[in-house]
């Protein structure tokens, strides 16, 4: 596969799974401030059945930019390779708490287990976002640090 290809997927894949963990954390912490409980089911509903989405964005993008990273030594990938030592697990963790919290919003249990979730949720999901966001951050500065100068031609003289 082409580099272009690659560095494409791999953008694409991190910043959907990127937008998806947001837009997740955005609907869950409306619908728990509002209060409605027959809306607090439909988002977690909702979540249950796109969250799957993410067993296909990360890994992708963990495949892709492993493979546009070689062995190279650069600060910036080397802090993108740290960062994902948490991204995985708190990917995993999402994954579980969105499944517990839609079972129980689906049964209408809304205990004390559904809010001490939900709170991890929202720390490990603001954690995720930050993480994901520093990510992107890094993968436009490795572009521009390795974009190749444009060849314009010289203008005439006059």
């Amino acid at each position: 596969m082409k580099r272009q290809s690659l560095v494409r997927m791999h953008a694409v894949a991190g910043i959907l799974a990127f937008c998806l963990i947001a837009s997740f954390f955005v609907c869950s912490l409306v619908s728990e401030i509002a209060g409605t409980l027959s809306w607090i089911v439909s988002v977690k509903k909702g979540i249950f059945y796109s969250m799957w989405a993410m067993l296909i964005l990360l890994p992708t993008t963990v495949l892709t930019g492993t493979k546009l990273a070689g062995k190279s030594k650069d600060p910036i990938i080397a802090g993108k390779r740290k960062r994902l030592r948490w991204i995985a697990p708190n990917g995993v963790l999402l994954l579980t708490l969105a499944s517990y919290l839609w079972y129980k919003a689906n049964l209408g249990e809304f205990d004390s287990l559904f809010v001490a979730a939900q709170v991890l949720e929202f720390v490990v999901g603001l954690t995720n976002i930050l993480l994901l966001g520093l990510m992107i951050r890094d993968g436009f500065r490795l572009k521009s640090n390795y974009q190749k100068p444009s060849r314009s031609t010289p203008k005439p003289a006059l």
